[in-house]
Order: C-alpha cells, then sequence, then structure tokens
C-alpha cells in the first residue's frame, strides 16, 4: 500500500510541513490498525517541480538533501512503533470529541501506546483525552516529549489526561 502527502500549498491543496508530518503519523498508525503488512511512503525526495509539483518527500531537492519535518516525524513512529501491537480503537464513549481519533498499541514490554488526533486535520477544536496510568511520555509531530502524570490535572484517580489538538500525539503509558 502507498501513502503520501505534500508539503507545500499548490494548485488550492493546502499543505504544510505540519500537515505533512500529521499525515505520517495518521496513515501508518491507521494501516497499523488494519494490519498492514506494508505502507509506503511516496515519495522519498521531493522531484523537480516541472516532473512533479506536489513535495511530497520525506527529504528536500537540495543538494545535498535537507531531512524534512516528516522525515524526523517518521523516525519517531518507526522508533515508538516498531515492537507494537495494535489492541484496538478507542471507542466514542472514551474519547473526549466526536472528532477524535485515538488507537491504543501494546508494546513488547506490555506498555499501553496511545496514538491520538482531531479531524479534520487543521481544526481549531481540542478536547481531552484520559487514559488509565499513573506516568506517561507524550511525543509530538515535532519530536519533542513532555511527562504529564496522574494529578497534573488536579485530580490523583489513576487516570492521565491529555490535551489532543489536530497534530497526533503519541502517549507511552510508563506506568
Amino acid at each position: 500500500t502507498e501513502g503520501g502527502a505534500h508539503s507545500n500549498d499548490i494548485f488550492g491543496s493546502p499543505g504544510t510541513p505540519e500537515t505533512q508530518a500529521s499525515y505520517v503519523v495518521e496513515m501508518f498508525t491507521q494501516a497499523k490498525a488494519a494490519n498492514v503488512r506494508v505502507l509506503i511512503w511516496f515519495m522519498l525526495y521531493n522531484p523537480p517541480p516541472d516532473v512533479y509539483p506536489y513535495e511530497n518527500g520525506l527529504v528536500n531537492r537540495n543538494d545535498p538533501p535537507e531531512r524534512k519535518l516528516a522525515f524526523f516525524t517518521y523516525q519517531q513512529m518507526v522508533e515508538q512503533m516498531a515492537d507494537a501491537s495494535y489492541d484496538r480503537e478507542l471507542a466514542g464513549s472514551e474519547l473526549g470529541a466526536p472528532e477524535m481519533h485515538a488507537y491504543r498499541f501494546v508494546k513488547s514490554n506490555g506498555a499501553a501506546l496511545y496514538v491520538a488526533w482531531m479531524n479534520p486535520v487543521n481544526t481549531d477544536k481540542a478536547a481531552t483525552l484520559t487514559v488509565r496510568g499513573k506516568r506517561a511520555v507524550v511525543y509530538d509531530i515535532h519530536t519533542n516529549t513532555r511527562t504529564v502524570a496522574d494529578g497534573d490535572d488536579g485530580r490523583s484517580d489513576g487516570n492521565l489526561s491529555v490535551g489532543v489538538g489536530w497534530r497526533p500525539l503519541l502517549i507511552e503509558i510508563l506506568q
């Protein structure tokens, strides 16, 4: 299976480095959930615009090529999801809003890994995802990390609350 998204705004089809990186996470998450054995990103590099005007590449066409945000996001996805098995898509009653998508995976060490985002891309809407746990690391598409803990929301109840917007988050439960 092939997937891709561009990072340039062309022919009335808006694209940015952030939307491209978001699609990397969303496509690979949904492919893994659907048990797609191979998903190939179209394409590795941006060809010349007179050949193909969409900048779908994970690297640009500079000499030497420079890695784009989507490249680093892809690398992070591979690192986090390599040993993860799909568990389930969270039910509507578990989500903070009907526009939220969230998937649960289980890593080989037994840790839960959630991937969540709001639709559509570039929406202004945000919602809170609440999952069981005492502590988690949250990864964003810029490969930044932050730790969240039970009680950060003012309640020590064995749950973690994570604000989710259109940029996908990976949430690795540590405890």
